[in-house]
């Protein structure tokens, strides 16, 4: 997503002055340039959107035990038997690294 909006801007400038590239409107067709605002408009407002959910899923006061665990990488064995059942999820004694 992040790379269509670095593309299709990079392609916009084309259309503008700019002191990075030669303005040139005619580097693509009408219909192509058309293509290319609508794919930067529609990556640009989803990317927003995943950046407000994220903020709003880190945030909420509910569940700041997996945002921390998130952070830390760990969480206590209290959350741990809060939040899940032990017979689904065991944990080993050894560490992964």
């Amino acid at each position: 997503m992040g790379l269509t909006v670095i593309v299709t801007g990079v392609l916009m400038l084309f259309r503008i002055d700019n002191p990075f590239f030669e303005h040139n409107p005619y580097l693509i067709s009408e219909l192509a340039w058309g293509w290319v605002y609508v794919a930067h408009g529609l990556v640009g407002v989803s990317l927003v959107g995943l950046v407000v959910a994220h903020i709003y899923f880190a945030l909420r006061p509910d569940h700041w035990w997996l945002t921390k665990a998130m952070v830390f990488g760990w969480i206590t064995r209290r959350q741990y038997l809060e939040h899940h059942e032990p017979n689904r999820w065991r944990v080993s004694s050894e560490k992964p690294w």
